[in-house]
């Protein structure tokens, strides 16, 4: 009999009830001369002996308790089911990053495409060209809607060559799936889905058939820049194309 490979959720659940039983032992074993707390050293071991990190000991120690009489298990709800253990590695992250925020840190980088098996994720795109805005401003106060719809095919132009850039061709584009364009307008402007058609318009010029393209327009207070438009999209990309 062939044992299947395990998934990443298995082999850590695995991993988490081997390590258990003696971690709770260790949690449940008091101090020397003083009876009533945990002995860390116990804890200590036990994390060196499974590779386990000081932040992930930490986590575990809240989870299950110290200072309560015994240890608990942590539950969670997944599935529709309850499960125990102990946390995972990414949970621990989150608990040792809360406190770590500063905003004098430099600013992140976000890469303009995300890929996911034969679907590829459009990062939002705002009507700038040679790195300047053709507008900005609110539509319907500051922007009309002519300008508007421009922005909208400079973002839809921004999208396609970033989708461009990912794949090497445009050819590789299977399908445009889905676009959403967000219009920072006034209260009362209600022709979202107009400026929308300047970037429909642009991706089905250059697509063709392919462009053809589920959407949705929305009308927002204010987007990043200043910019009176922003756009992003899905994409369906051809089978077996080498991302870059």
């Amino acid at each position: 009999m062939v044992e299947r490979e395990r998934s990443p959720q298995t082999e850590r659940k695995h991993q988490d009830d081997a390590v258990q039983p003696e971690l709770h032992r260790a949690l449940s074993e008091p101090v020397h001369g003083s009876g009533a707390g945990r002995s860390h050293q116990h804890w200590d071991a036990a994390r060196r002996r499974h590779g386990l990190s000081s932040a992930y000991l930490a986590a575990a120690r809240r989870c299950h308790g110290v200072g309560c009489r015994g240890p608990r298990q942590p539950t969670a709800t997944r599935g529709g089911g309850t499960v125990t253990g102990l946390p995972d590695r990414a949970d621990t992250l989150l608990a040792t990053a809360r406190s770590r925020f500063s905003p004098d840190r430099p600013e992140i980088s976000v890469p303009l495409t995300q890929c996911d098996g034969s679907t590829l994720f459009a990062s939002g795109q705002v009507a700038s060209r040679d790195g300047v805005l053709l507008a900005t401003g609110l539509v319907g106060r500051d922007v009309d809607l002519a300008t508007a719809q421009a922005c909208a095919w400079q973002c839809a132009h921004n999208l396609l060559a970033a989708v461009q850039q990912e794949l090497g061709s445009l050819d590789a584009v299977a399908a445009a799936v889905r676009l959403t364009v967000y219009v920072a307008s006034v209260d009362g402007f209600t022709d979202q889905h107009l400026v929308a058609h300047g970037a429909s318009r642009l991706i089905l010029a250059v697509l063709g058939d392919r462009g053809h393209h589920a959407r949705t327009a929305i009308g927002v207070k204010a987007l990043p820049l200043n910019s009176p438009v922003e756009a992003d999209a899905i994409f369906r990309v051809q089978t077996g194309t080498a991302y870059r």
